[in-house]
């Protein structure tokens, strides 16, 4: 427990893969340069403290400029300090492609779910939190959540749905939920310019 016996203790776990496709399907590319710490700082309520929180991602593949723009964002955050960077990786998947009648590589990111649903459950067994916010909407975190929930029916999970996703299950499944808006996105970037030792990360021009 905190040093304050009155303060509850909150945790973030950020789906990376899943809110950047929610920023871009709601075509948000502004808000790509997010300041996730303070992001966190935002959700968490009066009397609470953030006392971790975690970023899951994979590095792109087979697109060199976004694998730039994505790798600029990961130095950004571990610059700015605050977030854990958890990283899995891709993975190419051959699939049938119906409309060119040929096979194609596509790339899946892996270890996400995975990751995230551990780090929650752990992180619950060892009392860590008393509230966690799960920044997804991907429904394969239904277990997780249900076996926190079990286990230790005093925590509260909620999900935070980003732009353009959403899922009934997760709904039913978490303690409660709150829908991400452009408004709260925006007023969390990061500056321009984020120092990083000898090195100044700009904000990739495409995400302008």
């Amino acid at each position: 427990m905190s040093s304050n016996e009155n303060q509850l203790r909150a945790a973030v776990y950020v789906d990376g893969c899943n809110l950047f496709n929610g920023m871009r399907t709601a075509k948000m590319r502004r808000c790509y340069w997010l300041d996730l710490a303070g992001l966190a700082k935002d959700f968490a309520r009066q009397g609470q403290m953030v006392v971790r929180t975690c970023y899951f991602t994979a590095r792109v593949r087979g697109n060199p400029e976004k694998n730039k723009r994505h790798s600029t964002y990961i130095d950004a955050l571990k610059a700015r300090g605050g977030v854990e960077v958890i990283e899995g990786s891709y993975q190419l998947e051959t699939v049938f492609c119906g409309s060119c009648r040929r096979q194609i590589n596509i790339p899946k990111e892996k270890q996400t779910d995975t990751g995230i649903a551990t780090e929650i459950v752990a992180d619950a067994l060892r009392n860590q939190w008393d509230h966690a916010y799960l920044i997804s909407a991907d429904s394969d975190l239904i277990p997780p959540i249900r076996k926190v929930r079990q286990l230790c029916p005093d925590k509260r999970i909620i999900v935070m749905f980003p732009p353009c996703r959403s899922s009934d299950e997760l709904r039913r499944a978490a303690n409660g939920y709150f829908n991400i808006n452009e408004k709260t996105l925006l007023a969390n970037q990061f500056p321009d310019v984020v120092p990083a030792g000898h090195v100044l990360l700009k904000r990739p021009e495409y995400w302008s």
